[in-house]
């Protein structure tokens, strides 16, 4: 008896902490994608963000992709994010919060 209520608590609960594992895991996910924005990328390479303009730290690269995270690097909660990346030399310069997937970046 206590075997067959151990295996009814495990298959009951199980669900129940893999989600709230995941959600805390979103939620520092979000945090990180958060403190790597356009501000945070401006105070850490000023040189590179002047008159409206973005320019890559790495390589000087004046020409910036905005494309949405992939699927499986996306936080399970929230909105959807873009990164904003080097077209000439891939570095990823920062993070933007995007509300509906369907805006034009």
């Amino acid at each position: 008896m206590l075997v067959f209520v151990s295996a009814v608590l495990f298959i009951v609960l199980s669900p129940l902490i893999v989600y709230l594992l995941r959600k805390s895991i979103a939620k520092d996910d979000r945090k990180a994608l958060q403190s790597r924005d356009l501000s945070w990328y401006s105070a850490k390479h000023p040189a590179c963000v002047q008159g409206g303009k973005v320019a890559c730290h790495a390589c000087s690269g004046a020409h910036v992709d905005v494309r949405y995270l992939p699927v499986d690097r996306q936080p399970m909660v929230g909105p959807a994010w873009r990164e904003h990346v080097c077209k000439n030399c891939g570095e990823t310069l920062f993070y933007s919060e995007s509300r509906n997937l369907l805006e034009k970046t």
